[in-house]
């Protein structure tokens, strides 16, 4: 019988408890710098790193916690000048330089011809040299603790001398123009999510202010040498990120899917039932997402005398929508003080509605049966500042969806006086 060929196990798609998979789009900035310092080991990588973060939030317009940076590379370089006279050429310059500075990988030296960038007293030494030719010479390393040694040997400019009257066979005069200076390259990845619409990203260029304020962190010069930008997407698994209106958001595996009320722990006189915060105790306080607050006063109807004499109160019409929306709506509302939730749920009434009030009133509710359907929310504050009530003796009456008798019938003005001696009461 044929041998069954293998069967690859199938990649298991993430759980719900893990998160859901998401494609990103990110900016990301390749960045290097040279830092030109006393002493290389002395060089702080991780204040460099944070001020270099600080910069490029700055630049890229997006705050520094939505910033990532990676150290990719760090190395280390002893930079020195020379004057060669007769003229020699970069290789026999870089030949000479690793022989005479014990280099095995002459990739890691490397003269740059500068006739044309001299300084002026650079200048003047150099020309003590007729028909010499200028070098920056530069000796590269991964060890920070070979840089002292090596800075040491390039000091010593009759070791160079010598071999390049090795290398090349010819008497060659030489003059030190520049002493040996130590320097760290540092290559970073930058990263930041790209806005849905953004273009191909524009490289970071900063300003002189902040690398004066990397230079200061990290006791040297910094000189951003190079930055490249590219737009990348990548893959992630994203955890779902629970609400949770009067307590603690669920995190983790209790927070099953993206955007839901699901809730771990509840405020003061607030208790958790089934994943949500409900009203636990009078005085409970709630509604500062809105702009206002509301205090709860009891259960419903939301006046002294009743649903029938709540009537003359209501300012809207009963409207589809949980305790989120009825604070947002009386907020925005001049002429709403609080509310009455009806959080009753049948076949006639399939949703959770409100209705608001332009006085509310306590109705001596006050155990939990009484309001396991109604609730009374009063507006306390709006965006900070104390609310108060008005004196009203006219009501506001709107059509009413209650099966109560009708708000419409005369009362007898004993009722209106009652009614009128209850809103002064209530609001000295």
């Amino acid at each position: 019988a044929p041998t069954p060929m293998p069967t690859e196990a199938p990649t298991p798609m993430p759980t719900p408890e893990a998160g859901v998979t998401k494609v990103v789009r990110e900016v990301s900035q390749r960045v290097g710098a040279e830092i030109k310092v006393d002493s290389v080991k002395e060089f702080d990588q991780n204040a460099f790193k944070e001020q270099l973060l600080a910069a490029a939030a700055e630049v890229a317009g997006v705050s520094a916690s939505e910033v990532t940076i990676t150290i990719e590379k760090v190395s280390y370089a002893v930079k020195a000048k020379f004057s060669f006279s007769p003229a020699i050429t970069k290789a026999m310059c870089e030949a000479a330089l690793a022989v005479a500075n014990n280099v095995s990988d002459v990739s890691q030296v490397n003269c740059t011809i500068i006739s044309r960038r001299l300084s002026p007293d650079t200048m003047l030494k150099a020309r003590q040299l007729e028909g010499a030719e200028n070098f920056l010479t530069e000796i590269t390393t991964d060890n920070v603790d070979d840089i002292a040694g090596i800075k040491e040997s390039v000091a010593n400019a009759t070791n160079l001398l010598a071999a390049l009257q090795e290398t090349t066979g010819e008497t060659v005069q030489l003059n030190m123009t520049e002493a040996p200076t130590e320097s760290v390259t540092v290559v970073t990845a930058v990263r930041y999510l790209a806005p849905d619409d953004s273009a191909e990203p524009e490289p970071l260029t900063f300003s002189s202010e902040a690398l004066n304020s990397i230079s200061s962190a990290v006791g040297g010069t910094v000189e951003v040498t190079s930055v490249s930008a590219v737009i990348e997407e990548r893959t992630v698994i994203v955890a779902p990120t629970c609400t949770c209106r009067d307590g603690t958001a669920a995190t983790g595996t209790a927070c099953s899917a993206d955007g839901i009320e699901m809730c771990s722990a509840c405020n003061d006189d607030f208790e958790l039932k089934n994943g949500t915060c409900e009203v636990g105790e009078l005085g409970a306080v709630t509604g500062d997402q809105s702009g206002c607050t509301f205090e709860f006063i009891g259960g419903g109807p939301c006046h002294p005398e009743g649903q029938d004499a709540e009537k003359d109160f209501r300012i809207s019409d009963w409207t589809d929508g949980d305790r989120k929306v009825a604070e947002q709506e009386c907020c925005d509302n001049v002429d709403c003080f609080g509310f009455h939730l009806d959080k009753l749920i049948n076949a006639e009434k399939p949703e959770v509605d409100f209705v608001l009030l332009s006085v509310v009133g306590a109705s001596g509710k006050s155990s939990k049966d009484d309001w396991e359907r109604r609730e009374c929310w009063e507006k306390k504050t709006k965006d900070g500042i104390p609310v108060q009530a008005p004196d009203f003796t006219k009501s506001a009456k709107k059509d009413d969806k209650d099966d109560e008798p009708s708000a419409a019938a005369p009362r007898s003005p004993q009722l209106f006086a009652a009614m009128a001696a209850w809103l002064l009461a209530a609001r000295t």
